[in-house]
């Protein structure tokens, strides 16, 4: 984003360039670990979604700040609690650390993609909620799946929460500005029929 999307404000680069160094650093602590498990970097087959929406999305900014950190990176909230619990059930507490510290930094990561879809939105004059749902039918087939971590997602200190609008499974993510300081986030196991 930070060579693609050129001329705009220096806070939007500083954001993205914090978000690579993090995810350098990602890369060198889950290699590590593959490492201390007698295995490397491609040595087990991975899917190329968030490239591939990378690509999908070079010609537009308002569209990649929508579908890559706020989809994508968002899906690794999602589900990284869950391999958080299976890793230490099995016994590897490292690995499962790593994904913390990994969990908490992609939040920043999600945070910073719906501040910089707000803004290009007022930027353009759309509005938040019907474009972002546009454009997940036209470029991620309109529905995501489960399950979905609302803790995480809510969290008050982020500025930022979910509005769920399920309509077969589509979940949009909103940015705003402020969000009521005593505000508990939900329980793991909520039920998402609340959100229906």
């Amino acid at each position: 984003a930070v060579y693609r999307f050129r001329g705009l404000p220096a806070a939007f680069h500083a954001d993205w360039v914090s978000c690579a160094d993090d995810e350098s650093r990602h890369f060198m602590l889950l290699r590590e670990r593959l490492l201390a498990h007698g295995h490397d970097y491609a040595d087990f087959p991975a899917h190329n979604g968030l490239w591939e929406m990378c690509e999908k999305t070079a010609h537009d900014g308002l569209a990649r700040m929508a579908l890559v950190p706020r989809v994508l990176e968002a899906r690794g909230l999602d589900v990284t609690p869950g391999m958080i619990d299976k890793l230490r059930n099995v016994g590897d507490g490292e690995t499962a650390d790593v994904l913390e510290i990994i969990l908490r930094e992609e939040v920043a990561h999600v945070a910073a993609g719906s501040r910089w879809y707000r803004w290009y939105c007022e930027r353009a004059g759309v509005e938040p909620r019907a474009r972002f749902k546009a454009l997940l039918v036209e470029f991620a087939g309109g529905y995501l799946h489960g399950p979905f971590n609302l803790e995480d997602c809510t969290n008050k200190s982020l500025y930022f929460f979910i509005v769920r609008y399920m309509s077969r499974g589509i979940i949009l993510f909103f940015s705003y500005k402020t969000m009521p300081y005593k505000y508990n986030p939900p329980e793991k196991s909520i039920s998402l029929r609340k959100y229906i």
